[in-house]
């Protein structure tokens, strides 16, 4: 019988967990094995992050932007 997804999840992550804390497994298995958790879900422990925060108004941003390409192309 195939199991539904979630429990085939559940499943993966409760073998991950205890591959990762067995004592006889190697270092090498058990920190394998950890961070394939810290990949999962909503951990995502490796993956980058990037947050931008825009406090800038949209006259603003124009304004700055025409500065900047002023100064590029050499305009005064």
């Amino acid at each position: 019988m195939i199991e539904s997804i979630e429990a085939q999840r559940k499943a993966v992550l409760t073998q991950l967990w205890a591959e990762a804390t067995d004592p006889e497994n190697p270092a090498a298995c058990r920190v394998r094995a950890l961070e394939l958790l810290g990949r999962t879900g909503s951990l995502r422990l490796f993956e980058e992050q990037i947050s931008v925060k825009a406090d800038w108004s949209m006259p603003e941003l124009q304004a700055e932007l025409e500065l900047r390409l002023l100064g590029l192309i050499g305009g005064s």
